[in-house]
C-alpha cells in the first residue's frame, strides 16, 4: 500500500488562521492589561509570520475623534487631534494604522500616518490653514475605506486681519 502526501485543504488553512488570529487576540487583550512596555512577541506558524499591525487593524471597526471639542479657530493655529480606534465590542483596537490628510482648508499635518497606542489612541498636531473658513481633515483606518471620518473646524481670521 502506497501512502501519498497530500497539502493542506482550504478548510484546514482556514482553521489555521482562525486559531491564530483568536491567539494574537488573547494575546494583545492580554499585553494591554499587563502594560508591559516591551513588544509582544511575533506569532508565527507553517504559514509564516503574521504582521500585528493588520491583525489590529482587522480587528478594529471604529475610528473616532477624541479632540478638539471645540470646532472654531483662529486661523494659523495648531490643534491637537485626538482619535481612537476600537473594536466591535469597543475595547480599544491597539496598534492601528491610521492615515490622514487635509481635505479642504490648506494647513499642515505633524504626521500622515500613525499607529495608533495600547490605548488605541494616537494624536497628531494641524497647523490651520491661513484663509478663514471651513477646514477639514480626513483619517482613515489603513486599507480600510469604509473607516474614513472627517473632521472640520471653522476657522476665523486673527484680529486686525493678519494670518
Amino acid at each position: 500500500m502506497t501512502s501519498r502526501r497530500r497539502g493542506l485543504t482550504v478548510l484546514e488553512l482556514l482553521i489555521i488562521i482562525i486559531v491564530i488570529v483568536v491567539a494574537v487576540v488573547l494575546l494583545l487583550r492580554w499585553r494591554g492589561a499587563s502594560d508591559s512596555p516591551t513588544p509582544a512577541p511575533a506569532v508565527t506558524d507553517s504559514i509564516g509570520s503574521l504582521d500585528q499591525s493588520a491583525v489590529a487593524s482587522a480587528l478594529a471597526t471604529d475610528l473616532l475623534f477624541l479632540s478638539p471639542v471645540d470646532t472654531v479657530a483662529t486661523t494659523g493655529d495648531t490643534v491637537t487631534v485626538r482619535l481612537l480606534t476600537t473594536t466591535g465590542s469597543g475595547d480599544p483596537a491597539p496598534r492601528v494604522t491610521v492615515n490622514l490628510s487635509i481635505a479642504s482648508g490648506g494647513g499642515r499635518l505633524s504626521t500622515w500616518s500613525a499607529v495608533t497606542g495600547a490605548d488605541g489612541e494616537m494624536e497628531v498636531r494641524w497647523s490651520l490653514g491661513a484663509e478663514p473658513g471651513p477646514q477639514m481633515i480626513r483619517a482613515m483606518m489603513d486599507g480600510n475605506e469604509s473607516s474614513a471620518i472627517t473632521l472640520e473646524i471653522t476657522t476665523k481670521a486673527r484680529a486686525g486681519g493678519s494670518p
